[in-house]
């Protein structure tokens, strides 16, 4: 009985995941079937996303679980190449041809989407990095041909460390910062002041330069909107902030070059997604974590 438990334990295993931020705005009522649409017209339509010159993206595969009301699938990148090469034996540029509808070098990573936090998953171990994949979804998700009054924005969900990092510095010298409101996010106060601030002014983004006044050092202590603009930033924007760290140095932190990895531990796959939805669920939506 007892190897029994120990070969049951030894199935589970630890899932480890980037998350990004979906959000629409619109003139039009958005639903949980407004987000669902998204990856399903861009999976249906083919939507090509640019990341670079030479490579794209698209969504290869999606499929649906009615149970857990997620979608998942493959995210590809591929290479596009043009009608030209070198030819290393001559080391003379020659044409070829390939057909229109091959590209090569095709790089995979999976992804969970929950429609309902309007969040993905994207798994740890993936071959596409996480810029990458973002540069895909805003390529897909913003063809020419949508509608004028339906905008969307892609943010990656950042490491609550790096801003820590940046309230506890010894100084700041300047904060570059980029929000936007968020959508239906449980915030604490001082960020849910700033994220309220923005929805009645009709902001839909807002970029600002902070730099400190002749004491050369800004008072995050005492400052509720550059504490909850920071907040606000975690999953809504991103932060680059310049600091004098503990070892008396210069630092420039950039919050989007470090994203959150969320954990979760399973022995399927299926339940890792249902784990991961638990997860997002309470910090996201959980009304508890409202204060």
């Amino acid at each position: 009985m007892a190897k029994k438990k120990e070969e049951k334990k030894s199935k589970v295993k630890e899932f480890q995941f980037y998350v990004l931020n979906i959000k629409i705005t619109s003139d039009d009522a958005i639903t949980v079937d407004t987000y669902r649409g998204l990856f399903e017209n861009a999976f249906n339509k083919k939507q090509m996303g640019k990341i670079t010159v030479e490579h794209s993206g698209i969504i290869r595969q999606l499929f649906h679980d009615k149970e857990l009301n997620c979608l998942h699938g493959l995210f590809c990148r591929f290479l596009k190449v043009g009608n030209q090469a070198m030819d290393i034996d001559s080391l003379e540029i020659v044409n070829y041809e390939i057909s229109r509808n091959l590209f090569p070098n095709p790089k995979e990573a999976q992804f969970v989407f929950f429609p309902d936090l309007h969040r993905v998953g994207i798994y740890k171990n993936s071959e596409i990095s996480l810029s990458s994949i973002k540069k895909i979804l805003m390529g897909i998700f913003n063809p020419k041909d949508v509608e004028q009054n339906m905008a969307v924005e892609v943010t990656i969900e950042q490491s609550i460390d790096e801003f820590n990092k940046i309230l506890s510095a010894k100084e700041i010298r300047n904060v570059h910062i980029e929000i936007s409101p968020s959508n239906a996010d449980i915030n604490k106060a001082a960020t849910a002041f700033i994220d309220n601030d923005l929805k009645s002014s009709s902001i839909g983004k807002l970029a600002t330069d902070i730099q400190p006044d002749s004491s050369g050092k800004l008072k995050i202590d005492k400052g509720k909107v550059l504490q909850g603009m920071l907040g606000l930033a975690q999953s809504n924007g991103r932060a680059i902030a310049t600091i004098i760290n503990e070892q008396e140095k210069k630092e420039t932190i950039n919050t989007e070059e470090h994203p959150s990895i969320f954990k979760v531990s399973s022995d399927s796959v299926e339940k890792a997604r249902v784990s991961l939805y638990n997860t997002l669920k309470k910090r996201f939506r959980d009304a508890k974590r409202s204060s």
